[in-house]
């Protein structure tokens, strides 16, 4: 008749067995996610002119800057002598951090057109 033992048990047992295969590897072992932390703010991913992923500050993109995301361009305006709000088509104005949680929130990657 087989031992019995607790799903607590068999847990531990499968962990401990974990972790000698990954000293094996020469794995480090951790607890924690090893993500990179979630963006916020201002910063967003998108695909820049050169076509490779970025990680952008919405507060750093300048005014005649067009950004895509799906059927939605945002324009980035010229106001008073400087930088001014986000523009969607629509006339809907958004703050940098406005913005940047819009372009978070997309499916895909947005995509930079043109700059400045």
């Amino acid at each position: 008749m087989p031992e019995t033992i607790t799903r607590e048990q068999l847990n531990e047992a499968i962990n401990e067995f974990a972790d000698k295969i990954m000293e094996a590897l020469g794995a480090t072992i951790t607890d924690e996610e090893t993500d990179e932390p979630g963006v916020t703010g201002p910063w967003f991913r998108a695909i820049d002119l050169n076509g490779e992923a970025a990680l952008l500050n919405a507060a750093d993109i300048p005014s005649g800057s067009l950004v895509v995301d799906d059927v939605y361009e945002y324009f980035r305006c010229y106001a008073g002598g400087g930088v001014g709000p986000w523009i969607r088509y629509t006339g809907a104005q958004f703050s940098n951090e406005e913005f940047a949680e819009e372009m978070r929130n997309t499916g895909n990657l947005p995509r930079i057109i043109h700059r400045g």
